[in-house]
């Protein structure tokens, strides 16, 4: 009886999960052309998004021989993940933004939006109204405004803390449908849920207002992507990515090196070509919020072709190299071909984004990037400080350390351990990028920049890193088991 409430409850999640993680995706897509338009976003486009993403065929988990947890372990997990939703939807909803990002980058927007859900009204029109970050991704205030009109009342900021359970939902799915035991998988999601991080009174935490929490969705999604080898969740996690915030892209492109150093050719085709919606959809949006002339289809076409062109050439490159005697050492020599044509490209790269642009203040910046490289030390020690010392991602990064050397088991499946491989280097290279800004950095008080940015850069790379976690330590509990059963057969 219990196999079979499991059954269904997992099946319920893997529904949630993947369906609603679709829907906002969609809405995104829908809404940020429909925004530029007098008429505006239809109130009834994102309970129809979310219905259409609700009815995405779900994949069935494999099958596992091992019991659920103890129905005390279930009650004690279920008590303090509905206590942190208590707190959070409390924190959502007894005040608005408490934090600069939430306040003064995020909430004028999902005011105004609620009164009128399309840009040509003079907060968005007129280039003498100021609003803080213009071409932030409108994905966070356009939720909030949507619903706010939908229900009223200041219901629409459920959406902070809806977004977190959706992101436990989708740790939980990825890690069932990879084979993880329902144990640790209740165990993972406890873990994570109840970080510091998220549910401090900090901005970039659930109810504070930033779109981090979105973003750390985003890369749930894509790192799920990655280890299940799955195009659908590779799409969705760029679509998130990108309209979730400018670091977004950044994120994509990572899941894209990694994709072409492993020679993962179909997802990084569908990968490609998910950002070429995305960008397709959103860059004559994010022109008209920065007051930037409307004929920008050349840019539009330039862009996403590339990126098309891009993807046709790899997937004949690598369709070569699979042939060869030698694929590691080929696919190695593309990857570094690669990396010095983005080199090259880089400074046409630059003069294409507005200088205004959250990006263009890093890339058009007064002083050679090189002189940034002074900042590492520092970051390093930022690091530390709010990752061991202080304890700001609880075990997340403990954990990480211990479970190091963890492989996959034996029998445990090529595809399982490629895409474990996979999530594994996207988290390290992610996390890598995390020290960009920095290096890119205009602000003077680098320390300060440190202390405010570094632990919300992070947060975003918490649901790969819970994903990792529990891939590897199911690892090493069935080679312990292994083990133990092998010492235990008579000689």
């Amino acid at each position: 009886m219990h196999d079979l409430a499991d059954a269904v409850g997992e099946r319920v999640v893997a529904r949630a999960a993947r369906g609603l993680a679709a829907g906002v995706a969609l809405f995104w897509l829908g809404a940020v052309v429909l925004v530029r338009s007098e008429a505006g976003v239809p109130n009834w486009w994102l309970p129809c998004a979310l219905l259409l993403g609700l009815a995405v065929p779900v994949p069935a988990n494999p099958p596992t021989a091992t019991r659920g947890p103890a129905p005390l372990w279930r009650w004690l997990a279920a008590a303090a993940l509905l206590a942190a939703l208590a707190a959070v939807v409390h924190g959502a909803l007894a005040t608005p933004s408490r934090h600069w990002d939430g306040a003064a980058a995020f909430d004028g927007k999902a005011f105004w939006l609620t009164q009128a859900p399309t840009l040509q009204q003079p907060f968005f029109a007129d280039p003498a109204v100021f609003h803080h970050s213009p071409d932030y991704p409108l994905l966070l205030p356009l939720l909030l405004a949507s619903t706010e009109r939908l229900l009223g009342g200041g219901l629409g900021r459920l959406w902070l803390p809806a977004l977190w359970v959706l992101t436990l939902l989708v740790l939980a799915a990825t890690l069932r449908r990879a084979g993880g035991e329902r144990r640790l998988v209740l165990a993972v999601v406890v873990a994570m849920g109840l970080t510091p991080a998220l549910l401090g009174p900090g901005g970039g935490a659930v109810d504070s207002g930033y779109a981090d929490g979105l973003l750390l969705l985003a890369t749930t999604t894509l790192a799920g992507g990655l280890l299940l080898r799955a195009p659908f969740e590779v799409a969705v996690g760029v679509v998130l990515a990108v309209a979730s915030k400018p670091e977004g892209l950044v994120y994509v492109a990572a899941a894209a090196a990694v994709l072409a150093g492993r020679g993962e050719r179909r997802l990084l085709v569908v990968l490609l070509l998910a950002l070429a919606g995305a960008l397709a959809a959103w860059l004559p949006t994010q022109r008209q919020l920065l007051h930037l002339p409307p004929g920008c289809a050349g840019l539009v076409v330039t862009v996403v072709g590339t990126l098309a062109v891009i993807g046709l050439v790899l997937w004949g490159l690598e369709g070569l190299v699979a042939r060869t005697r030698s694929p590691a050492r080929w696919r190695l020599l593309l990857l570094a071909e690669g990396i010095v044509a983005v080199l090259l490209l880089l400074p046409w790269f630059a003069g294409q984004v507005p200088p205004d642009s959250a990006i263009g203040v890093y890339l058009h910046r007064g002083q050679a990037w090189q002189q940034g490289l002074a900042n590492l030390p520092a970051v390093a020690a930022t690091f530390v400080d709010h990752a061991f010392l202080r304890l700001h991602f609880g075990a997340t990064f403990v954990a990480m350390v211990l479970l190091l050397g963890a492989r996959a088991p034996a029998g445990s499946g090529r595809g399982a351990d490629d895409g474990a491989r996979g999530l594994a280097l996207f988290f390290v290279v992610g996390l890598a990028t995390t020290a960009l800004p920095f290096v890119l950095t205009h602000e003077e008080d680098v320390q300060h920049h440190l202390r405010s940015s570094l632990p919300r850069l992070l947060l975003h790379w918490l649901g790969p890193a819970w994903l990792l976690i529990g891939v590897r330590l199911g690892a090493v509990l069935a080679t312990t088991r292994a083990g133990a059963a092998t010492a235990a057969r008579p000689s």
